[in-house]
C-alpha cells in the first residue's frame, strides 16, 4: 500500500515535470517500488535500499526547498520533483536534479529518526556557563555557516550540542571554512563542553555522517 500511494504521488509529479531528467537518472530510475520503510521527516527523503549484493542500506536525501509533509501527506514546494529525479545507487538514495550522482562510501550510521543538530552557543569567555547566546538548530548540511550576528564580532569560545545523532561539526574563524578547523567533534560529544579558543571562532561547517545526499 506504501509503495502504492508513493508511485501515484511521484507519477503525478512526474506528469507536470517540465525538465527533461539528465542521463544517469534515466539509467537507474525510480525508488518505491525497491525500497523499504520510506519516510519523509525533517526535509529528508529518508528509505532502506537494496545495493547491488542485495543488503538494505539506510540513506536520507535533503530536500528543503522541493517538498513538504502536511499530515502525512507530500507535497510540491518549489520544484517538480519526481522519480526521474531520484533513484536508488547500489543502496544509496541520490538525486540527479543538479548533478550526476556519485556513489559515495558506505557510512555505518543509519539515518537517525531525530536529525535535528542542536548547539548552545556561548561568547566571549563564557564557555559552557549559565549564560548563553542561545540554541542554534541545524536539520541539513551547512557547507559554511555564518554564525555573526551584529556588527561588532561577537567572539564564539564555545559550543555545547544538547542533540546529535550523527553530526560533524568544524568551527572556523576564516569566511570560507577551508584550512585546519579550530575545533572538530560529532556525536560522541553530545552534553560536553567544546572549547575554541580564546580567539573564538565564527563560521561552522556541518557534515552528516550518515548516508545522504
Amino acid at each position: 500500500m506504501q509503495h502504492q500511494k508513493l508511485s501515484a504521488i511521484f507519477g503525478f509529479i512526474a506528469g507536470i515535470a517540465q525538465a527533461a531528467p539528465s542521463p544517469a537518472a534515466s539509467a537507474t530510475t525510480g525508488f518505491s517500488s525497491k525500497c523499504s520503510n520510506i519516510t519523509f521527516n525533517t526535509n529528508w527523503l529518508v528509505a532502506n535500499c537494496p545495493n547491488d549484493a542485495g543488503t538494505l542500506v539506510s540513506s536520507g536525501v535533503y530536500l528543503p526547498s522541493y517538498v513538504t509533509n502536511t499530515e502525512g501527506k507530500l507535497e510540491l514546494l518549489t520544484f517538480c520533483y519526481a522519480e526521474e529525479y531520484i533513484a536508488n545507487y547500489n543502496g544509496h538514495l541520490l538525486s540527479s536534479l543538479e548533478r550526476t550522482p556519485t556513489i559515495p562510501s558506505d557510512s555505518s550510521l543509519p539515518v537517525p529518526s531525530n536529525v535535528v543538530l542542536s548547539l548552545r552557543s556561548y561568547a566571549n569567555g563564557a564557555a559552557c556557563s549559565n549564560s548563553s547566546g542561545g540554541i542554534l538548530n541545524f536539520a541539513g548540511p551547512e557547507t559554511c555557516w555564518d554564525l555573526t550576528v551584529a556588527v561588532d564580532p561577537i567572539v564564539w569560545t564555545g559550543f555545547q550540542p544538547t542533540s546529535n545523532e550523527g553530526w560533524s561539526i568544524s568551527v572556523y574563524n576564516i569566511s570560507t571554512c577551508t584550512g585546519t578547523p579550530l575545533v572538530t567533534f560529532d556525536q560522541n560529544s553530545v552534553n560536553e563542553c567544546i572549547t575554541v579558543g580564546k580567539n573564538g571562532g565564527a563560521y561552522l561547517s556541518l557534515t552528516p555522517l550518515w548516508n545522504y545526499d
